[in-house]
C-alpha cells in the first residue's frame, strides 16, 4: 500500500511540475507578443494617419480585412478623417494581445487590441487597432478611429 502511494504522490508531483511549467511557458510567450504587438502598432499607426493612405492601411493589414473591406469605402472614410487635419503627435498604445486555441482544429491564433491616441490640428482621435498574427507576422485585421470632432 506505501508503494501505490509513493507512486501517486511522483505522479502528482510530477502533474504540478508540469502545470507550473505550463503556466510560466504561456506567460512568458505572453509577454513577447505582447511586446511585439505593440511595438507593431507603435510603428505602423503613425505611418498611416500621417498621411490617411489607403495604400498604407491595406498593404499591413490581413486577407480578412481587404476581403471585409474594398479600397472605395476605405477611400471615402479616409477622405473623412483628413477632417481631422495635419498630423501632430502619436502618444502611444494601450491594450495587450491574446492566444486564442481552438481544441477542435488544434489551431492557435494569436490576436492583439490597442487603442492608439493621437493629435491632429483639429483635435484628438482615438485609433482602435485589431491585429492577427499570420506566418509569424503581426497584420492589422481591424482598423477604426474615433474623435470628437465627428461627434458635433
Amino acid at each position: 500500500m506505501k508503494k501505490v502511494f509513493v507512486i501517486l504522490g511522483i505522479i502528482a508531483l510530477l502533474l504540478i511540475i508540469f502545470a507550473a511549467a505550463s503556466v510560466n511557458y504561456v506567460a512568458f510567450r505572453g509577454r513577447q507578443l505582447d511586446v511585439s504587438s505593440k511595438a507593431y502598432v507603435d510603428t505602423n499607426v503613425p505611418v498611416i494617419v500621417s498621411s490617411w493612405s489607403v495604400d498604407e492601411l491595406t498593404k499591413r493589414s490581413s486577407a480578412e480585412f481587404r476581403e471585409a473591406t474594398d479600397d472605395k469605402q476605405l477611400n471615402l472614410i479616409f477622405i473623412r478623417l483628413k477632417q481631422l487635419g495635419q498630423f501632430q503627435k502619436y502618444e502611444g498604445a494601450k491594450g495587450e494581445s491574446n492566444t486564442i486555441f481552438n481544441y477542435k482544429s488544434a489551431k492557435e491564433t494569436k490576436m492583439a487590441n490597442y487603442v492608439a491616441t493621437a493629435t491632429f490640428q483639429n483635435g484628438s482621435a482615438n485609433i482602435k487597432v485589431t491585429l492577427i498574427q499570420e506566418d509569424g507576422q503581426w497584420q492589422i485585421y481591424g482598423f477604426s478611429v474615433d474623435s470628437p470632432i465627428f461627434t458635433k
